[in-house]
């Protein structure tokens, strides 16, 4: 019997992605598909749209919840921010945009 796919190795050499990794490739990929759809296909873009504001907003609470307070544990920065507590200011103010994106194009 094979193990899940989530829990078998990745072959030698080569890296498998993080799961909040895997969801930021998938969100890029559905923002992609909502600028190449057909814009008259107006029930394909609704469903389309509708997956990705799912997406977007379980990855954020997943975030949110378990990811940023364990940032702030280690207490160092990333990207352009100073410390842990800007960087997960900055992403919760991302979300907060997104999630007001969403309620204006629904």
């Amino acid at each position: 019997m094979s193990a899940p796919a989530a829990r078998r190795r990745a072959p030698a050499g080569h890296l498998r992605p993080r799961p909040g990794q895997r969801q930021h490739d998938e969100q890029r990929t559905q923002f992609a598909q909502l600028e190449e759809w057909d814009r008259s296909d107006t029930e394909g873009l609704g469903a389309l749209w509708k997956r990705l504001a799912i997406l977007l907003e379980t990855h954020a609470e997943a975030e949110e919840k378990y990811f940023y307070p364990h940032l702030l544990t280690l207490g160092t920065g990333g990207a352009d921010a100073e410390d842990a507590a800007e960087e997960v200011d900055d992403a919760i103010d991302d979300h907060n945009s997104i999630r007001e994106g969403i309620r204006r194009a629904e």
